[in-house]
């Protein structure tokens, strides 16, 4: 055997949670400080269309300007910061926008 190593689980995902920009961990993070309330259990729910126009209007770019698919890979730095995500897509004929509702994992029912 070489002297390459196959990555662990842990490093394979440390590798992925790299390649999402600044530009995109900054636009999620000014909507959940606009859309959390003050008082009661922290859910927030983002869509990919205020996330993908939040991070356009930063750029200063087109509407219709492609984001990158890995930058739509941040659930797991969002999730090491405290964070329980749940992503729902639309399924076969289904037709609504890709949303993440983030809740706070400190008051959520599975950490109880």
């Amino acid at each position: 055997m070489g002297e390459v190593k196959p990555i662990t689980p842990r490093e394979a995902r440390q590798a992925m949670v790299t390649k999402v920009p600044d530009y995109m961990i900054t636009a999620i993070n000014e909507l959940l400080a606009e859309k959390v309330r003050p008082v009661g259990r922290i859910s927030v729910t983002l869509t990919m269309t205020e996330i993908g126009d939040r991070v356009r209007r930063a750029l200063n770019v087109d509407q219709d300007v492609h984001i990158p698919g890995e930058c739509w890979d941040f659930e797991p730095i969002f999730e090491k910061a405290g964070w329980k995500i749940s992503c729902d897509s639309p399924g076969y004929n289904e037709k609504y926008d890709t949303n993440w509702t983030f809740t706070d994992k400190a008051t959520s029912a599975d950490s109880f």
